[in-house]
């Protein structure tokens, strides 16, 4: 058996010309958008409800999370003003709880840009919206936090 002496993608080998490690990956830190949404009973379809903002670059984290247990829609869809369902498209009764990332997952060191399906990095930040595609139950709040791995 050989005997291996290897480092991870955080490691470059200059005597080898390797790239320079992605600093997000390095010297990442977390930046939390925290907060509360909420309607009344006569929201319609087609109502939006901006969320926050999260910067294009930056890496999603599993602590990304929305709380739909008492949000007033038959249906959760979370995504960007363009793509409605981008990040959640569920029935809200499915969702109570619903994180659209989960630690090691497919999306993991992609940046925001990517998981949201756009073709390429707008730079900046990305607006996250809740979508309302049907007529409202009764008045309703969603609790969610958009977390992201930033430098």
């Amino acid at each position: 058996m050989a005997v291996e002496n290897v480092t991870s993608d955080v490691y470059r080998n200059e005597l080898l010309g390797e790239a320079i490690p992605q600093s997000l990956k390095v010297h990442g830190r977390i930046h939390a958008v925290t907060g509360t949404v909420a309607h009344d009973a006569a929201a319609s379809s087609g109502s939006t409800y901006k969320l926050g903002e999260v910067p294009s670059a930056a890496m999603p984290h599993p602590d990304t999370i929305f709380q739909a247990s008492a949000w007033g829609f038959t249906d959760l869809r979370i995504g960007t003003k363009d793509d409605v369902t981008a990040l959640v498209n569920t029935t809200s009764a499915a969702a109570t709880t619903q994180s659209p990332f989960a630690a090691l997952d497919a999306n993991h060191g992609k940046s925001w840009w990517e998981v949201l399906g756009l073709a390429a990095d707008p730079g900046g930040m990305i607006t996250i919206y809740a979508h309302a595609i049907a007529g409202a139950t009764g008045a309703g709040s969603m609790k969610f936090n958009l977390v992201s791995i930033d430098n």
